[in-house]
């Protein structure tokens, strides 16, 4: 059942095409971005 809390909708991050730059940030360094759906699903797969 859905929470009447509004803090649950709370937007904590907003990822936009510069998304692939926080697994970059993070030390990631082969990074590949798939579309699942476009435009509403892109899957990302990073390693070391």
């Amino acid at each position: 059942m859905p929470s009447d809390n509004r803090d649950d909708y709370i937007e904590q991050t907003e990822l936009g095409a510069d998304a692939w730059t926080e697994l970059a940030r993070a030390g990631l360094t082969q990074i590949g971005i798939h579309t699942v759906d476009i435009p509403v699903a892109q899957a990302f797969t990073a390693r070391t």
